[in-house]
């Protein structure tokens, strides 16, 4: 999957699932193997592929989903020192992005791993608005996912405490994952996902993606001049 490509979801003809090779030509049913059976597999699958090609044992795979869900955070302390370096460049919504890290004075960690996420499609030059979408408990997720294809949706008890109660992965306008613990892992589950069923990234994101692909998880190499330049940085 290239970053540069066309990246809308496509669904043409009989649609196989990379690793599991369940196949259907029905959209609705390749979502529902994805929501019902074999999410976890084929996840477990993407990280197995990826020991495969870079040589290295898979003695280990039994404790590999927790591996996948933790390989973003490796680069969290790199990131928010490049976001902090590149602050007044990124515009607005990074110096937002990084005051509001600035005034939390609990669960740190927890905040650091959700603003070096959030903070990399603005690093990127991507755009997520309609990517890290938020609701409030009482408002219908309906009204949150309408017109959304492809997301991770954040629930929160109310606008005057926002306590996250819920994260949750968003496939075709429908959740598919519920009950993350972070926005870290949420990614990680949505890459897997999209890259196991074969599903284009979404175009609004696509720098963003094609950085948790190649750097991340080291899955192909980087073909787009902003990847590059971001893989350059996380490595001095």
């Amino acid at each position: 999957m290239e970053a540069a490509e066309t990246v809308s979801l496509s669904w043409v003809g009989c649609m196989q699932c990379k690793f599991c090779k369940f196949t259907s030509s029905s959209q609705e049913t390749l979502l529902k193997h994805c929501r019902l059976r074999s999410w976890k597999w084929c996840t477990l699958a993407l990280y197995s592929y990826r020991l495969y090609f870079s040589g290295i044992s898979s003695d280990h795979q039994q404790r590999s989903l927790g591996d996948l869900q933790s390989i973003p955070d490796m680069y969290v302390p790199c990131l928010l020192r490049l976001y902090q370096a590149k602050r007044e460049a990124c515009g607005r919504k990074m110096e937002d992005l990084l005051d509001t890290l600035d005034e939390q004075t609990s669960d740190i960690l927890s905040h650091r791993k959700t603003a070096a996420m959030k903070g990399l499609p603005i690093f990127v030059r991507d755009d997520a608005t309609t990517f890290f979408l938020q609701c409030s408990a009482t408002e219908p997720e309906d009204r949150a996912l309408s017109g959304v294809s492809v997301a991770i949706l954040t629930t929160i008890e109310d606008d005057d405490a926002p306590n996250v109660l819920d994260v949750a992965v968003v496939l075709e306008g429908a959740i598919v994952l519920h009950d993350m613990p972070d926005l870290c892992t949420a990614f990680a589950y949505l890459f897997g996902l999209l890259y196991a069923m074969n599903i284009d990234y979404p175009k609004q994101m696509a720098y963003t993606f094609e950085a948790i692909q190649t750097i991340f998880f080291e899955l192909g190499s980087v073909h787009s001049q902003r990847t590059r330049s971001l893989k350059t940085k996380l490595s001095l």
